[in-house]
């Protein structure tokens, strides 16, 4: 299906939640804040009758949709369930990304290690040595803004377990290491229940 892309107006594969332009540094970008009652959800239907009402020669989406798909000729498949969440930015530049800036720079996080000792924890983690699988050596949390989607994975599932455990409050780390092994899990050769 061609879709918007992820910053666009009603981009999300599953819910047709527009999204609202909001300010953003020096520029402003689009935010999907959580609506005040439940998003109506797309459907498979729902995304065929907006695939076939767009008009891709002219650039004209309708909500969110600008064109068909030849999967749209496959039986037994569905647009809606047939395809998984973007991990890489849902995940890795998304959550981690965010829930580590907010503890890196937050003025509401002071109950967190890492403004109280900032200098420590960069100390740390670049003296951190990587397995070979890892594609990048650990960088310093002054350059956070610059990592790629690959350290922030890195971050989560191998630097942060080490790095955490006597930096932020007890409760907070059983939560974040539950979200780890929630990850590892996910991130195996396979899921089964």
């Amino acid at each position: 299906m061609h879709m918007c892309q992820f910053n666009g107006k009603h981009e999300c594969s599953w819910c047709e939640l527009p999204g609202k332009i909001t300010s953003k540094g020096n520029g402003h970008c689009r935010a999907y804040l959580p609506p005040p009652s439940t998003p109506k959800l797309r459907t498979h239907e729902s995304l065929c009758y907006h695939a076939r009402k767009a008009r891709p020669e002219n650039k004209k989406s309708s909500c969110g949709v600008s064109g068909t798909s030849v999967l749209l000729m496959l039986a037994y498949f569905n647009f809606c369930s047939g395809f998984v969440v973007d991990y890489m930015h849902s995940v890795c530049s998304g959550f981690v990304k965010a829930t580590t800036i907010l503890w890196l720079k937050s003025k509401r996080c002071k109950e967190f290690y890492f403004h109280k000792h900032p200098t420590e924890m960069n100390k740390r983690i670049v003296s951190m040595t990587p397995v070979s699988e890892m594609s990048r050596l650990p960088r310093s949390f002054k350059n956070v803004a610059h990592w790629k989607s690959a350290e922030w994975r890195d971050w989560m599932l191998f630097y942060s377990p080490i790095l955490l455990a006597d930096t932020i409050p007890v409760r907070h780390y059983h939560k974040w290491m539950t979200f780890v092994n929630i990850m590892h899990y996910l991130l195996g050769p396979s899921v089964s229940f």
